[in-house]
């Protein structure tokens, strides 16, 4: 069994109910490692579908592997604290168990933080399953002069496997606060990021497999509102007013589409759901109107419109 005594890297995978795609991370990550020191944690929450070190153990001989099977369901939240706070790394790579990572990811990580060494955190370009691997280059990536100036260029830290953080600043966070919001990695980053430097890779060192389970239940509503009223309340942690502002306005303008879209995933629009956008969107009448008649139209009605749309949207493209 391979055992690094020093990592420096760890990746931290909060895993549940995916043995084949976790099968195919590990692989990536066997494929990337070479000599690097790096460790990989992995907390398996209570997968019904059986216990994941069966999958896992296979690659021990590769890969020094941190892995534990919770006895009861954690959830996301607690589980990617369960994983970070395993973790010996003096950076942490946040890892989906159904993403992978290219085979050049671990040159850039490991030559980028001799570059850029009071970096605290580290926003990774992903490609979607389709796309082609560019060549790889060392220089690509570059530091962002504050936090403000990432969130609003480039984008918050929402997807996980994008998401390098140094597990001290991660640590100097109280996180229990965000549990049950399915963001604590994006709640916790946005709390610490005015106080460190930032790089992102420019250079894609992931790739993203399509489709989440919760998505497909409609719940990314709920994940959304949840982000919105994350978002509403950064201004605490220095963070000024027009930027506060300024993304209260971008979910405004992206509720229709993802209302939209959790109805036509199965979606149930319920007395709390309405309580709920009311709640969130008072403020913009004209928002809030339109989402009132999409939690309104039949679910065929919405899947109609959809194709219309695709349908239209690819003929401007050509």
């Amino acid at each position: 069994m391979k055992y690094i005594e020093a990592p420096v890297l760890s990746f931290c995978i909060p895993a549940y109910n995916a043995p084949e795609e976790l099968t195919e991370t590990l692989q990536s990550i066997v494929d990337a490692a070479k000599d690097y020191p790096i460790e990989v944690v992995i907390r398996d929450d209570a997968s019904p579908s059986g216990d994941l070190w069966t999958v896992v153990e296979p690659f021990t001989n590769q890969l020094s592997i941190n892995y534990q099977r919770h006895s009861k369901n954690l959830r996301f939240d607690a589980n990617t604290l369960s994983a970070v706070a395993a973790a010996r790394g003096e950076y942490c790579w946040l890892f989906s168990d159904n993403d992978w990572v290219l085979p050049y990811a671990l040159d850039w990580f490991f030559a980028a933080i001799k570059r850029y060494p009071r970096a605290g955190y580290m926003y990774i370009d992903r490609l979607n399953e389709e796309d082609p691997v560019p060549p790889y280059d060392e220089m690509k990536g570059h530091g962002v002069p504050s936090a403000e100036e990432f969130i609003t260029q480039n984008d918050v830290p929402g997807f996980i496997s994008s998401q390098i953080v140094k597990k001290s600043l991660w640590d100097s966070v109280d996180k229990q606060k965000y549990i049950g919001n399915w963001w604590i990695h994006t709640a916790t980053i946005l709390e610490f990021l005015p106080k460190t430097e930032t790089v992102r890779s420019q250079l894609p060192l992931i790739r993203a497999r399509k489709g989440n389970a919760w998505v497909r239940t409609g719940n990314n509503l709920t994940t959304f509102l949840n982000l919105k009223k994350i978002m509403a309340n950064i201004g605490q942690y220095g963070y000024s007013d027009p930027i506060v502002r300024h993304f209260q306005s971008q979910f405004a303008r992206d509720l229709p589409e993802v209302l939209a879209y959790a109805r036509r995933c199965g979606l149930k629009v319920t007395w709390r759901v309405i309580r709920n956008l009311i709640h969130e969107f008072y403020r913009y009448p004209l928002t809030l109107t339109g989402a009132l008649f999409i939690s309104c139209l039949p679910i065929a009605v919405l899947r109609k419109l959809k194709g219309v749309y695709s349908t239209i949207h690819s003929w401007r493209r050509s």
